[in-house]
């Protein structure tokens, strides 16, 4: 009975093949679902590389030879071929991209929300991801704006994710071929949980051109109910944050807005956070990241972070260098501690030649060199740094080489 069942199952896999060679492509999908994708073909392929090997955005593509164009149109397949019709929501899609040649040039700006991607769970991977056939390099994804001088214009993120979505970025290196203007990812509403994993991001200039008070400013930029974010095994390297105010990695959970005009000697009050957001990053690096500040007071070059009343970020096991601010507070990470808000560090946290340079005019600011914890008025002061952190040459021109921890009492001291 099971060697029947076995040659049953193989014999509909090579009926799969036939068909597609038999069956010429058609633009339009059609009605009747492949009775056998659902058992063999969960995985879908998409490839695009300007002047070079590009997919097809026609009715049957998808396979590893045959890759689609985009992975919206991937997408769409993944609901025509199992239920027959487009609007088709499939709990779990998954779509894959390869490397060098075989990647993708994301051309155009992509929302990824429930709704309109008819899943609620969505992976975005290298070729076999977690499997013992998977590629060994990183898949390719660069943002390509060519000649494009608009790519930008009226849109958050050239990787939005937001509306109840759970998405999973796996195996992927992430560059671009000119500066960018707008987060590389852009992550938003209630509900919304992301796992990057394995995932790079490289070899990127980031230039916001919103001004400091309103907009996102992070290369990662996480805004306001976002459920849950894990950052595990990434890499973060050569980032240039050419403008005031930009971070690698921003969380940012305030509704109102700081005050323009700080005052001459006290730091800026800080709003408290609205909402709880949960973020864990594991086994993370993040090198040889600049940015500048200006008068909001905030810094963190590779994290800046505000999270609200019950909400936490833990860093663990990762390592920090040469993570460098100028003019502002907090050379590497910068937190605010609002109410029951945790920050830790466990396990081996390191943070080598990170630093704050001062500003010839400023009179107070520039302390930090690695770590700047802010305490808000409400904070019950929970937070661990473990003792296996390690801080080495980190510099910082008033004070706080390693470690500031701001409170009240501290616009008293003048420092």
């Amino acid at each position: 009975m099971y060697i029947c069942q076995v040659i049953k199952l193989r014999l509909e896999r090579y009926q799969q093949y036939l068909r597609r060679y038999w069956t010429p492509p058609i633009l339009l999908p059609i009605t009747i679902p492949d009775a056998v994708i659902e058992c063999y073909n969960k995985l879908w392929y998409y490839q695009y590389r300007d002047c070079q090997l590009q997919g097809t955005d026609i009715y049957g593509c998808g396979w590893s030879d045959y890759q689609c164009r985009t992975f919206e149109f991937g997408l769409q397949e993944v609901s025509w071929r199992i239920c027959g019709y487009e609007t088709a929501l499939i709990e779990n899609k998954t779509i894959m991209t390869s490397n060098d040649t075989n990647g993708y040039d994301q051309d155009k700006t992509i929302e990824l929300n429930q709704k309109e991607r008819r899943c609620q769970n969505l992976r975005i991977l290298k070729v076999l991801f977690g499997d013992s056939h998977a590629i060994t390099q990183q898949a390719d994804i660069q943002i390509f704006k060519g000649i494009s001088t608009t790519l930008e214009d009226n849109n958050k993120g050239f990787i939005r994710i937001l509306n109840d979505m759970n998405l999973s970025l796996q195996g992927i290196t992430l560059t671009a071929d000119r500066s960018i203007f707008i987060p590389a990812i852009y992550i938003s509403d209630q509900n919304t949980t992301v796992k990057l994993e394995e995932f790079i991001i490289y070899d990127i200039t980031f230039q916001p051109q919103i001004p400091y008070s309103t907009g996102p400013r992070g290369v990662v930029q996480i805004d306001f109910s976002v459920k849950d974010v894990q950052i595990l095994n990434c890499q973060f390297e050569n980032i240039i944050i050419d403008s005031l105010e930009g971070i690698e990695l921003r969380i940012q959970n305030f509704t109102d807005t700081p005050p323009i005009i700080p005052p001459l000697i006290l730091p800026l009050p800080h709003p408290e956070p609205d909402t709880s957001i949960n973020i864990t990053i594991n086994s993370t690096s993040a090198k040889d990241i600049q940015s500048s500040g200006n008068i909001s007071n905030h810094g963190g070059a590779s994290i800046y972070g505000e999270i609200g009343d019950n909400g936490s970020l833990i860093i663990e096991d990762a390592s920090f260098a040469s993570c460098c601010y100028i003019e502002n507070d907090g050379g590497c990470i910068y937190v605010i501690l609002n109410k029951t808000f945790r920050f830790e560090t466990k396990g081996t946290v390191i943070f080598t030649g990170c630093r704050t340079t001062k500003d010839t005019l400023e009179v107070v600011r520039d302390r930090s060199g690695a770590l700047y914890i802010y305490l808000a008025e409400e904070s019950t002061y929970n937070f661990i740094i473990g003792e296996d952190s390690q801080f080495t040459t980190n510099a910082a021109d008033i004070c706080g080489e390693y470690i500031f921890i701001y409170s009240r009492n501290i616009n008293i001291l003048n420092i």
